[in-house]
C-alpha cells in the first residue's frame, strides 16, 4: 500500500510538468521492471488524470485538486453534457491528489474524450464549490493499454447498471426491506457482541 502511495505522489509531481498533446493520444509511460503502465494527460490548469495498472493493481488519479483534508473526498464528475455523478475518491499520501473507487468505469468513460467537469465541493475560496471544465483529449490506445495491463475489460455491460442505480444505490425495481441504521461513531459505546 506504502508502494502505491509513493507513486501516486511521483505521479502527481510528474504530471503538471507534461505538456498535454490534445492532437494525439495520451502520453504513456512503461516500466516493466515495476509492472508499470502509465496512460496520462495534463492540463494548463495544473490538473493531471492518468489511468495505471501498477503490480496488477489498476487506479484513476487526478492530481493538482486543492488538498484535502480527510482519508477521501467527494467529486462530482460529468462528461459531455451529461449530469453529475457524486464519486467517492481515497485521498493519496499527497493530499492534492485523488485515486477513483470506481476506476475501470471512469476509464472507458475517459477515453471517450470531450468535456470532462470536475467539482470539488468546497474547494474553492471561502468554502465554494471548485468546477473545472477539461477539453479530454480522446484515447484510442493509451487507457486499453492500462486496462489490459491489469486485465481489465475494454467494454463492460456492467458500466450501463452502475449508471442506472439510484441515488441509494439500489438496483431499479429494488427497495429495502429494512434500511441498514449502523451505530453512528462517536454516538456512544457499541453494544456488547455487536461485530466490531
Amino acid at each position: 500500500m506504502k508502494t502505491a502511495l509513493i507513486a501516486a505522489a511521483a505521479l502527481a509531481h510528474a504530471i503538471p510538468l507534461l505538456a498535454q498533446d490534445t492532437a494525439s493520444d495520451w502520453d504513456m509511460t512503461r516500466d516493466p521492471d515495476k509492472k508499470l503502465v502509465i496512460a496520462y494527460t495534463a492540463f494548463d490548469n495544473g490538473l493531471g488524470i492518468g489511468a495505471r495498472c501498477m503490480n496488477g493493481s489498476f487506479q484513476v488519479l487526478i492530481s493538482g485538486l486543492p488538498p484535502a483534508t480527510g482519508a477521501t473526498r467527494t467529486l462530482k464528475v460529468a462528461f459531455q453534457d451529461d449530469d453529475f455523478n457524486d464519486q467517492r475518491w481515497n485521498v493519496a499520501e499527497n493530499p492534492v491528489v485523488a485515486i477513483s473507487d470506481s476506476p475501470s468505469p471512469l476509464a472507458r468513460d475517459m477515453r471517450e474524450g470531450g468535456k470532462m467537469q470536475v467539482i470539488v465541493p468546497g474547494g474553492g475560496e471561502g468554502g465554494r464549490n471548485l468546477r473545472y471544465v477539461l477539453d479530454l483529449p480522446a484515447s484510442s490506445t493509451a487507457i486499453d493499454e492500462a486496462l489490459q495491463a491489469c486485465g481489465r475489460p475494454l467494454v463492460d455491460p456492467r458500466d450501463a447498471e452502475l449508471d442506472a442505480l439510484a441515488d441509494d444505490g439500489l438496483p431499479l425495481d429494488t427497495e429495502w426491506s429494512r434500511p441498514p441504521n449502523p451505530p453512528i461513531l462517536g454516538d456512544g459505546p457499541i453494544p456488547a457482541g455487536s461485530p466490531r
